[in-house]
């Protein structure tokens, strides 16, 4: 069951990066990693290091849900009447962010419960600052 993810996560690493007219190189180079790196991944030999999730989403212009996500899940199919479900808009607005903002996503998705809360209580103290300096300007 887990040779079967990993091999599955290969064949999208591949698909995508095919998808893209990259070469293993190119995905390399834009990664940080050698091309032998992107060839192990793509062949099962290795699994790809959280380290690297993020610069592969963003060199892919893919989402980390689209390398380790059931490929029996939908995507972006409106509800028989036709409206968008909230996935959907999610979907949507996240395709309409920049790569930071993506890369930022990638990398919360790849944290433990725990970190996640740690990263949103962080988020928020900036947020909050942010404000706080606005206001001071006005």
């Amino acid at each position: 069951m887990l040779g079967e993810k990993k091999l599955e996560i290969a064949d999208k690493l591949r698909y995508y990066r095919k998808l893209r007219g990259l070469t293993q190189k190119q995905l390399a180079d834009k990664v940080g990693v050698q091309n032998t790196a992107v060839s192990a991944w793509e062949n099962g030999i290795n699994s790809i290091d959280a380290d690297y999730l993020s610069a592969i989403c963003i060199a892919l212009d893919i989402t980390a849900n689209d390398l380790f996500g059931d490929a029996t899940e939908q995507k972006n199919t409106p509800s028989p009447e036709g409206e968008r479900t909230d996935q959907d808009e999610l979907v949507r607005r996240f395709l309409n962010t920049s790569n930071e903002v993506r890369a930022i996503l990638a990398i919360v998705a790849s944290l433990s419960e725990e970190q996640k809360v740690r990263a949103l209580e962080y988020a928020e103290m900036l947020l909050a600052l942010q404000k706080q300096k606005e206001q001071q300007r006005e």
